[in-house]
C-alpha cells in the first residue's frame, strides 16, 4: 500500500509508488466520505481511506493531521490482518478490493471504495464434504481454512442417499478444526453410505451484514431437557436458528430440537433415540441466529427462511427467495417441538432454486414414522470458502 499523494486539486497526479501496478494506491476521504480537497487521484487509485483530521501518535504525544499518509494505514493495517490469517498477498487484494464500500465517488477518486475492516475481515467459512460412514469407530477431520478464537459449527442436514435414519454428529470442535461421523441411531449396524453435507463455521459473536441482517452464534450447554438460551444482540425479527451439539461427552446418538424461538432467544435440548431418551450429558450445543432475508456476508450471498409449519414426514419443496448460479449450501434446523418423537432433517434434490426435505423419525421402537407438522428454518450460502 501506498499514500496517493497530497497534490489535490487535480486529475491523474497519483505520485510514485503509489503509481506501481504492483502497489495499492490509496486516496483520502473527510468524516462524511467526501473526497479530501488535497487527494492525489487518478486511474491508480484502488482504494479510499479517511484521512483528513485524523488524531494519531507523534514522538511524545499524539496530535491531529490530513493527508493520504494518514489513510494509507488504515488499508495496511486491514491487509496486516487478513495475512496474519494466512491469505497471500494476492488473496488480501482481492478481498480488499472485493469488500470495499462504493462511497459514490468516481473510480479515479475512489478505486474500488472505501476500506471496509469489519467486512473485509472474515468472521467464518463454508464447505462441502461427501463422505461415507464405514462403522461407528471411524471420525473424520475437516481443516479450517483460517484460525478461529471460538469457532461455532454447523453441519446439517444429511443429503438422502441412504434411506436408514441417520444424522450429522461432532466432536473436538477447535480453533484449526472438528471431526464429524454420519451418525446411525443404535439400533442399526452403524456403516452408511456416502452422504453430501454442507457446513458452516462462524466465529461465535454478534455481526451486523451489509443490508442490516443481524447474525449472532454462540454456545449453550444443555441435556436432555430443555434449556433458555439468550441472543446477546437485540433483533428486530424473530431468527433462523440452528444448532448442534460441538461435544461428545455422552456416548449415545442425538440430535438437538428447539421451540419457542424469539427475538429474545430459544429453548433447545438433547434427544437420544425412544426408549433411551431420559437422560444425557450435558453438551455444548453451538448455535446460529440469522434475521430472515437476503443479504452478504463476506463475499457470497446469504439466505434466511422459515417455512410455514407444514413440514412433515413427508417431502416438501423449498423454494428459495434468490436464484444462485450455482448450486449453493444448503443448512436447515426444526424450529419447533410439535411433535416429540426422536427426528431430525434430511434433504435431496437441491438446486439453484430450491430444495426438498422432511422430518425422519428413527424407528428403535417401531417402524411407525409418521410426524406432525413443524416449521423448518433453512440457510442459504451462495459458495464456499471464507465467508
Amino acid at each position: 500500500m501506498a499514500a496517493a499523494g497530497n497534490s489535490g486539486p487535480c486529475t491523474d497526479c497519483v505520485n510514485y509508488p503509489a503509481a506501481y501496478d504492483t502497489t495499492i494506491a490509496v486516496s483520502a476521504t473527510a468524516e462524511d466520505d467526501s473526497l479530501a480537497g488535497f487527494s492525489s487521484t487518478g486511474p491508480e487509485v484502488e482504494l479510499a481511506a479517511p484521512g483528513k483530521d485524523i488524531y494519531s501518535t507523534i514522538p511524545g504525544g499524539y496530535a491531529t493531521f490530513s493527508g493520504t499518509s494518514m489513510a494509507c494505514p488504515h488499508v495496511s493495517g486491514v491487509g496486516g490482518l487478513l495475512m496474519a490469517g494466512d491469505y497471500t498477498n494476492t488473496e488480501a487484494r482481492r478481498r480488499l478490493r472485493g469488500t470495499a464500500e462504493d462511497i459514490g465517488l468516481s473510480d479515479n477518486e475512489q478505486g474500488y471504495g472505501l476500506v471496509d475492516a469489519e467486512g473485509a475481515l472474515p468472521i467464518g467459512e463454508a464447505g462441502t464434504v461427501s463422505t461415507n460412514q464405514p462403522d461407528r469407530s471411524t471420525w473424520r477431520t475437516v481443516s479450517f481454512e483460517q484460525r478461529y478464537d471460538d469457532p461455532v459449527v454447523l453441519m446439517k442436514p444429511l443429503s438422502f442417499e441412504g434411506g436408514q435414519p441417520a444424522h450429522v454428529r461432532l466432536r473436538n470442535v477447535a480453533s484449526d478444526g472438528f471431526e464429524f461421523q454420519i451418525e446411525e441411531w443404535a439400533y442399526l449396524d452403524g456403516s452408511h453410505i456416502s452422504e453430501t453435507i454442507h457446513y458452516t463455521v462462524i466465529e461465535a459473536g454478534t455481526y451486523t451484514l451489509a443490508s442490516g441482517t443481524t447474525v449472532e452464534a454462540g454456545r449453550v450447554e444443555a441435556n436432555h431437557t430443555f434449556t433458555s438460551a439468550s441472543f446477546s444482540a437485540s433483533l428486530d425479527r424473530t431468527p433462523v436458528v440452528l444448532t448442534e451439539s460441538q461435544t461428545r461427552n455422552g456416548g449415545h446418538e442425538i440430535v438437538t430440537r428447539n421451540r419457542e424461538v424469539t427475538t429474545d432467544g430459544f429453548d433447545v435440548r438433547i434427544q437420544e433415540e425412544e426408549g433411551r431418551d431420559g437422560g444425557h450429558k450435558t453438551e455444548a450445543i453451538g448455535y446460529l441466529a440469522v434475521e430472515p432475508g437476503t443479504d452478504v456476508l463476506g463475499s457470497t450471498t446469504i439466505e434466511a427462511g422459515r417455512t410455514a409449519n407444514t413440514v412433515t414426514d413427508d417431502w416438501e419443496a423449498i423454494g428459495f427467495e434468490g436464484t444462485y448460479d450455482a448450486t449453493p449450501l444448503f443448512a436447515a434446523g426444526i424450529q419447533t417441538f410439535d411433535g416429540p418423537d426422536t427426528a431430525a432433517l434430511r434433504y435431496r434434490s437441491l438446486g439453484q432454486s430450491g430444495v426438498e426435505t422432511f422430518v425422519e423419525e428413527e424407528r428403535s421402537a417401531d417402524d411407525e414414522t409418521n410426524h406432525t407438522t413443524e416449521r423448518v428454518g433453512y440457510l442459504v450460502l451462495g459458495s464456499e470458502g471464507l465467508l
